[in-house]
């Protein structure tokens, strides 16, 4: 009897903390591939700015860089190429724009995004979903309302003093 409550609670110890060993992989992953789309897609509506997508470029390949030095946990062994392709993908399409090549660099944004589904579906297979950005297990509690509204108010007097604006006058505007 008490080999199975021992073993009961391992089980359930096990099923609880696997995700949780997962947790800084994830906010690392979530946080390059979220900055990854979001910066391809600010290079695909300015597709004529080359020296926008020079520096996107430096950005991705600092991203892969990063990602290459990951700690993979094993349970997202099998998703982690996915992973690496999505961030190669939106690589080589900032890469495509820099030299003006319009086609590749949104065939490869495709790419990127079909790699990216996979990463997910296969990290849903094992019970895991990349977390949103504000999501993330380390992120700091977001501050209570007196002292949002206290840093407003003091970012509202300091732009107003620089500016020569009556901050009262702004502060009573809705």
């Amino acid at each position: 009897m008490k080999r199975l409550v021992l073993l009961l609670t391992f089980a359930l110890a096990t099923l609880f903390a696997s995700p949780a060993l997962a947790g800084p992989y994830m906010n690392t992953a979530a946080m390059l591939l979220r900055e990854g789309f979001q910066s391809v897609e600010f290079v695909r509506s300015n597709l004529g700015d080359r020296e926008l997508a020079r520096v996107a470029h430096t950005i991705a390949e600092a991203r892969m860089d990063a990602a290459a030095h990951l700690t993979i946990p094993k349970e997202v062994d099998k998703a982690h190429p996915h992973f690496l392709l999505a961030l190669a993908s939106l690589e080589r399409a900032t890469e495509a724009a820099s030299r003006g090549d319009v086609s590749g660099c949104l065939r490869n944004i495709e790419t990127a995004r079909g790699e990216s589904r996979t990463f997910r579906a296969l990290l849903e297979q094992q019970q895991l979903k990349l977390p949103a950005v504000r999501e993330c297990s380390l992120s700091r509690p977001e501050p209570d309302g007196a002292r949002s509204a206290q840093a407003a108010r003091s970012v509202l007097r300091s732009v107003s003093a620089r500016l020569s604006v009556d901050s009262a006058r702004l502060a009573s505007r809705p």
